[in-house]
């Protein structure tokens, strides 16, 4: 593993925004502590799950999800709510960006 991948745990968590990096099968690999935060969920118990058994009445951003990955295309969206499985809810700004490793 090269030093940015060894360091890029570490760098995520020092960010304020919150940051998912899923899979081609849409599994959480990693989060950083403000999308801990946000989601209500442990990053390390919800690691290789999958995003749709992240959040509830999310299938719009699950949609979304796979079709920025089959068109490797970037995604923004303003106000999109879903439910935590702590019975909240919650209304973000969410950008999706591809990268292949």
């Amino acid at each position: 593993m090269s030093l940015m991948a060894d360091s890029l745990p570490e760098l995520m968590d020092h960010m304020s925004t919150a940051l998912l990096i899923l899979d081609d099968q849409l599994r959480l690999m990693q989060m950083n502590n403000a999308a801990e935060h946000l989601l209500e969920i442990s990053g390390r118990r919800s690691k290789g799950q999958l995003m749709s058994d992240l959040i509830r009445e999310g299938d719009e951003i699950i949609q979304v999800l796979q079709e920025a990955l089959s068109l490797n295309q970037p995604y923004t969206a303003r106000k999109a709510s879903f439910g935590l499985h702590s019975n909240g809810e919650i209304t973000v700004d969410y950008k999706i960006g591809t990268a292949h490793v």
